[in-house]
Formats: structure tokens, sequence, C-alpha cells
């Protein structure tokens, strides 16, 4: 048990204590108090074997553009080495967190990373085509987050020309991974259910397409995004479930490219109607 002989002291142990909670401690969103998490430092076998997965996707980033996402509630955490009681400005807006974990990316999977497409999307929508680290960089410098968030108008065209390059080119189609980052909060989602229904309809294996929805920040909007997004009207039923949803949270601790792994692996196929009818009969019967 420390014993201080003044005020002054105490005031000063105070202080000191108070400045390595907030620092260390507590890093949080500002908008839900929710706690940060660093990035994992991702190792050789990560890169070598995890990332080359990745690899056989054709790879479309999808990231919000909305007005939300210049809020500043996102945190860089402080390094192993640094000199806590002084730290730099670390709080990021939800975009500059995009563009830095996006560019973590391409140090991990180098010049061969394959992000074919990067779209920033609000109430209209940009495609860059065949993204670098530099085009990375001029794309999010140049364009600034405001409007609403039309996520719909951006994705339908991608799922269209998937379809029209496999029947150009058959088997030989590269899947596609759709990776979309948003605080969640999506206009108008019942065109995007219907999209989303409508390609599972086409696709006759259940690895052609998957779509991951990474949600930014902690908005109460976004928080029923998966059970919106899964759910089918009565009159129509996905071949296939190939919609993801990871919390901000989640996607703290595990690391992007992590989380982008998990959105390949093959989710189990939605029953079609015939089964669910046979399974309501029973249910009656029972």
């Amino acid at each position: 048990m420390i014993k201080l002989s003044s005020p002054l002291g105490a005031a000063a142990l105070f202080s000191l204590a108070c400045t390595f909670y907030c620092n260390t401690l507590a890093p949080v969103c500002l908008a839900g108090q929710i706690t940060m998490y660093p990035q994992p430092e991702p190792s050789p076998s990560t890169v070598s074997s995890e990332m080359q997965k990745l690899m056989n996707y054709d790879i479309v980033f999808v990231v919000d553009k909305s007005e939300s996402m210049q809020r500043k509630d996102c945190f860089l955490m402080p390094d192993a080495n640094e000199d806590i009681t002084a730290p730099p400005e670390r709080r990021l807006s939800r975009w500059q967190w995009c563009q830095k974990q996006i560019g973590n990316l391409f140090k991990l999977g180098g010049k061969s990373f394959p992000l074919s497409k990067l779209i920033l999307f609000s109430d209209d929508f940009k495609v860059y085509e065949n993204v670098g680290a530099e085009e990375l960089a001029s794309a999010f410098v140049t364009n600034k987050p405001r409007g609403t968030t039309q996520a719909a108008r951006a994705i339908k065209p991608q799922l269209k020309q998937y379809f029209a390059n496999k029947a150009r080119f058959g088997d030989v189609t590269r899947p596609m991974l759709i990776v979309v980052i948003s605080d969640g909060g999506l206009t108008s989602k019942l065109p995007l259910r219907r999209a989303i229904i409508e390609a599972t309809d086409q696709m006759e294996r259940p690895d052609e397409i998957a779509i991951t929805f990474l949600k930014i920040g902690h908005d109460i909007r976004s928080a029923n995004l998966e059970r919106d997004l899964n759910k089918k009207p009565s009159h129509a039923v996905g071949k296939y479930n190939i919609v993801s949803v990871k919390d901000f949270d989640e996607i703290n601790q595990i690391g992007l490219a992590r989380a982008l792994i998990d959105a390949t692996k093959v989710q189990p196929s939605q029953p079609d109607a015939n089964q669910q009818t046979a399974s309501k009969d029973s249910a009656g019967t029972m």
C-alpha cells in the first residue's frame, strides 16, 4: 500500500492513473463506448497460406462514402514501445479507418493482391478498376464522405457483370467476393435483398459469390443488418446463403484479412420452397 504525504502527491498519482487508463486500457469508440483492439500482426504463414486463398477470388471492395463516415469514433492503438504518457492524436474517422485497413491488405498480399475493383458509394458510386496501393490512396483523398447510403445501386451492377462474364467465359470465371464496408445504415434494403436473391437463383454452386458486410462503428441502425438482408419475402427463396455480417468489435480483434477469409467459407444452403412447405406440414401434424 502506497502512502502519500501530501494532497499534491495524491493528485499527481491520480492524474497518472487516469492517463494510463484512458490511453491504454480504454481506447473506445466514442459513439458506442465499445472497446477497441489492436490489429493482429500477420505472421509469414498468414501471408503465404491464408492470403493465398484470397488470390482465387476477384475481390470487389464497396466502401460507404455517406456523410456519417466522417464521424471520428475510431482509434489507433499505441505501439508496444511507445511512451503512453505523450501519445499523438489517434482518433480516426470511419473513412480514414477504411483506407488504412484496406491499405494493410496490400502490405500482406503485395502486388499480386487481387483487388479487381474499388467502389465508393453514397447517393451515386464511382468505380476504380485494378486498384493498387497508389490508386487506393488517391481515391480516398479525392473523395469526401457525403450523401446517403444507397448500397444496392453499387452492388447490383457487379452481380450482373459476374453472370455476364460467366456466360462468356464459362467455368474459368473466378468466384467473386464483394466486401461492403459501411456503418450499417443502408438506405432502401429491399432492392438489395431482391438483387441478392436473384443472384443466388442464377448460381450453380454455393462458392461462386460471397458478400460480406463489415460494419464500421456502432450505429444503432446497423443492429439488425444481417436479419434484414437475409430476410426473404414469402414468395422468394434464395438458393444459397451468400451474405455474412461482422461487427466492428470482431473485425478489430481478428483483422480485415481474417474477416475476408471467413467470408469465403461456404454457408449452409437455403431450403427450397417445397422443403419449407413440407417442414410446415410436418410441424402441424406433430
